[in-house]
């Protein structure tokens, strides 16, 4: 307030703040971005139309895909560390930190757990599905991990590897999500990654330092590039090598379902209800009203396969009418006629 009165706002000062901030308030702040979450879900049922299902929020099942998330989630962080202590470029004080309350560790779990929902829910389950309606899905995943990697990564000091690793972290999510068709088990995996780097094992993650954590780490000189040094583990070539395997598990399982098929044309049923409705009322009105469209000498079977083009709708336009109210029309009005479909339909 005192920057803003005397009109001189210094963001390195507000960053400096942010990071002198008490643990409990850092972590308040993470639970305000149940917003985003909020946001995002009001959006799609408000302005795109669409159910919280379609979002990956599925009733069915929820509790077990969330345990499994977290599961998940442990296991793969846990990967990155004990790949980094076998190759004895970290070392885990397995000490308490002093002054470390537990009650303000159990309010970062629950931080973490709503801050990874919100991102996934934000990425994922709003950005990606609604990128596939008008984009391959292949094209709509990369694009959402490009989104998540910079939308993460609002840091100059970030490493290229950094943001390599972020877009890569979300194509692991994007495929999870798009093999389980469940927001639940990402959300939960998102969550407990971020928990146990930040504040089990004090690492840094992202963009964002750790201000509270039961343990802490060391790194060895010289190894920055594998287990990411001031980027913190994100940063690092050990994260890449879990996450490119996680990825190539994952495809191989959604190849392995037929989840991979090659690119053409899809049968709407839509399209084929409207197109015997039309190929019906052809056959009926073919005999008395438009013989003259073709001539066969069973007007049974007339148009069994005739095309539909915007001509052929035009006629069926003109002769496949309700009129209404036929006998009481004033001389010179014209008849008021209605179809069962709209020609535009079809133009689409």
């Amino acid at each position: 307030m005192d920057m803003v009165r005397i009109w001189s706002v210094s963001a390195a000062k507000i960053l400096d703040m942010a990071h002198h901030m008490p643990a409990w308030t850092v972590a308040l702040a993470l639970c305000a971005s149940a917003g985003i979450l909020a946001a995002a879900i009001f959006y799609c049922k408000l302005v795109e139309k669409r159910k919280a299902y379609s979002m990956g929020f599925s009733k069915k099942s929820c509790v077990f895909y969330y345990l499994a998330g977290l599961g998940l989630g442990v296991f793969m962080i846990g990967l990155v560390y004990a790949i980094s202590i076998f190759l004895g470029i970290v070392r885990i004080d397995v000490s308490f930190q002093e002054g470390t309350e537990v009650s303000v560790i159990f309010l970062f779990f629950f931080g973490y757990l709503i801050e990874g929902m919100a991102e996934e829910a934000l990425c994922r389950g709003f950005l990606l599905v609604s990128l596939t309606k008008r984009y391959t899905v292949f094209f709509s995943l990369v694009l959402s991990s490009v989104f998540f990697a910079f939308f993460r990564g609002l840091n100059s000091e970030l490493s290229v590897l950094s943001y390599i690793n972020l877009m890569l972290f979300g194509c692991f999510m994007g495929l999870l999500f798009l093999r389980f068709e469940n927001i639940w088990l990402v959300g939960a995996f998102h969550g407990i990654w971020n928990f146990i780097q930040m504040n089990i094992l004090g690492s840094r993650g992202g963009n964002a330092d750790a201000p509270y954590s039961l343990f802490s780490v060391s790194l060895a000189e010289g190894q920055e590039m594998v287990h990411g040094g001031v980027n913190g583990m994100e940063g690092g070539l050990t994260v890449t090598l879990v996450l490119l395997l996680g990825i190539g598990i994952l495809v191989l399982e959604m190849r392995r379902k037929g989840m991979f098929v090659k690119t053409g044309p899809v049968e709407n049923p839509y399209d084929r209800a409207y197109y015997e409705e039309f190929q019906r009322f052809m056959r009926e009105n073919a005999g008395n009203r438009m013989g003259h469209l073709r001539k066969d000498r069973d007007d049974r079977k007339v148009v069994g396969d005739m095309p539909i083009n915007e001509e052929m709708i035009r006629m069926a336009e003109k002769q496949h009418t309700v009129e209404k109210g036929e006998e009481n029309r004033e001389p010179g009005e014209e008849k008021v006629r209605k179809t069962e479909f709209d020609q535009n339909y079809f133009k689409q």
